[in-house]
């Protein structure tokens, strides 16, 4: 029996209040060609557009979403991802 692959690249997406280029890391994300990747986004307590952007990505392709209550700063939402 076949086991599935794991994935061997974590890719942790932050963000704050940049919906545009959420958009544009997404779609680079979503280019690789290597599919043995899971992403795991941030949303770190910013703007109402990006936060819904980052549901709409964690629904659409599959991403894991963590969502700060307050905003923590970038490090913050980068050890979040870590």
């Amino acid at each position: 029996m076949h086991s599935p692959v794991e994935p061997v690249i974590c890719l942790v997406l932050t963000c704050f209040k940049e919906a545009e280029l959420l958009n544009r890391a997404v779609d680079s994300i979503l280019a690789q060609t290597n599919p043995h990747f899971k992403t795991l986004s941030v949303f770190d307590a910013g703007d109402e557009a990006t936060q819904n952007l980052a549901r709409k990505h964690a629904r659409e392709h599959g991403f894991q979403l963590i969502e700060h209550s307050q905003n923590q700063g970038l490090s913050a939402a980068r050890n979040t991802g870590f």
